[in-house]
C-alpha cells in the first residue's frame, strides 16, 4: 500500500493439469491481485469452476498471501493501483459486473468425446448440446 492506493497485479500460476483440447501452448489461471498488506498479502479476483458445468463459471474474491509463496506461481505484473476509497468497495463491484466464461466443453453423447464449445458456447459439431440444461435430454 501508498498513500496513493493499493498495487494492482495480473498473477499468473501454473495449471496442475494442462488442458489437452487446446494445443502444446502452456495456460495459466490468470488472476487480478490487490496488495493490501505490507508483507505482501492481499486479496485475489478470479473465476473458478469447472468448465464443462452448464452455469459455466462463476466470480470469486479471496484473502490471499503474497503470491510468489505459492508453489505455482509463475509471474506477477503490476497493472496499477487504485485509490484506498475505491477499494474494496467500487473495485470489487466493476469486477463483479464482468460476465463471467460460460461453458467450454460438452461431453457429446453421439461422438462419446469432450468437444470444445465455439464463442456461443455451442459444440463445434453438435450445436444442440451446450443449450441443454442438466436435467435436459438429448
Amino acid at each position: 500500500m501508498t498513500a496513493y492506493g493499493y498495487d494492482v497485479y495480473k498473477v499468473r500460476y501454473k495449471l496442475g493439469m494442462q488442458d489437452p483440447l487446446m494445443g502444446p501452448e502452456v495456460r495459466y489461471h490468470t488472476v487480478v491481485f490487490v496488495e493490501t498488506e505490507a508483507n505482501g498479502g492481499g486479496r485475489i479476483f478470479h473465476v473458478i469452476g469447472d468448465i464443462m458445468r452448464a452455469q459455466g463459471m462463476e466470480f470469486e474474491s479471496k484473502s490471499a498471501r503474497s503470491p510468489d509463496e505459492s508453489a505455482t506461481f509463475h509471474e506477477k505484473v503490476l497493472l496499477g493501483r487504485t485509490p484506498v476509497e475505491y477499494y474494496p468497495d467500487y473495485f470489487e463491484s466493476v469486477l463483479r459486473a464482468q460476465p463471467p466464461p460460460g461453458r467450454q466443453r460438452i461431453f457429446n453423447p453421439k461422438t462419446m468425446r469432450t468437444e470444445q464449445c465455439n464463442l456461443s458456447y455451442r459444440p463445434f459439431l453438435a450445436q444442440k448440446l451446450c443449450r441443454l440444461s442438466p436435467r435436459q435430454s438429448l
